[in-house]
């Protein structure tokens, strides 16, 4: 009896011996160490276009370590997803932070004003991009991966109201130019057949519309290219700085 009872006393010890190293290395765990394999888990399901899960692995990574850079990571998923007014919350959340810099906010301007523009004008889906690594410490720091980003793509080309309104003036004003300038030259002839002061008057009455006419087609044609040519400067700047903006490496 008393030899049992020794025998389970040294097979119980035994037991608490193995458990205690994986006891110790739970509890001496590194958030860091975890929020680093949440954020590589997310590039890797990024670049596989599982963009809902990487989503919620890039969030589990900030709740660990609150880094700024990954309000990028998770506002390019959402966009993904076309979940485009909850990227904007993230990149204004990026804007705000007094943890990036100055470069970091511009590019996360740059990125607000193209989601923006698709909560208000839906474009085509934009080919997945990876995830770009920013400065971070070198004890977290892991291997970068340099990634080239294309520009947005560009949503069909929707004309604005300077276009249709100059459109239009050209077109009444080409119209009114042509029929008056017939009308002019038809009561010239009359004129020189049977000079009376009634075709005269009616002969200058003629030339003043055609005239206006004239400036009206003139008008909008400058209303037209003004019209192409703002569009064409604001869509250039917006994707010469977009397109350095992409998910932030860990």
């Amino acid at each position: 009896m008393r030899g049992l009872t020794l025998l389970l006393l040294a097979v119980c010890v035994g037991v608490a011996q193995a458990q205690q190293p994986e006891d110790a290395s739970d509890a001496s765990s590194d958030p860091a160490d975890s929020a680093r394999e949440w954020y590589q888990a997310g590039v890797d399901l990024y670049h596989r276009e599982e963009f809902a899960p990487a989503l919620d692995a890039f969030r589990r990574a900030f709740a660990l370590v609150p880094r700024p850079q990954l309000h990028f990571n998770m506002a390019r998923c959402l966009s993904q997803l076309g979940r485009h007014r909850e990227a904007v919350e993230e990149l204004e959340q990026a804007v705000r932070s007094e943890e990036l810099s100055d470069e970091e906010r511009t590019r996360a301007r740059a990125e607000l004003l193209v989601e923006r523009d698709r909560i208000v004008e839906p474009v085509e889906p934009i080919e997945p991009v990876e995830p770009i690594e920013p400065e971070v410490p070198a004890e977290l720091a892991p291997e970068s991966v340099a990634v080239d980003l294309e520009p947005p793509a560009r949503g069909p080309y929707r004309p604005g109201v300077g276009t249709i309104l100059g459109a239009s003036l050209i077109a009444v004003g080409a119209g009114g130019a042509i029929g008056f300038g017939l009308r002019t030259r038809s009561l010239e002839d009359d004129f020189d057949r049977t000079p009376t002061d009634a075709i005269a008057d009616e002969g200058e009455r003629a030339k003043l519309l055609t005239n206006l006419s004239l400036g009206v087609a003139v008008t909008g044609a400058l209303i037209w290219l003004t019209e192409i040519l703002v569009g064409s400067l604001r869509r250039g700047e917006r994707e010469d700085v977009a397109r350095h903006v992409a998910p932030t490496a860990w």
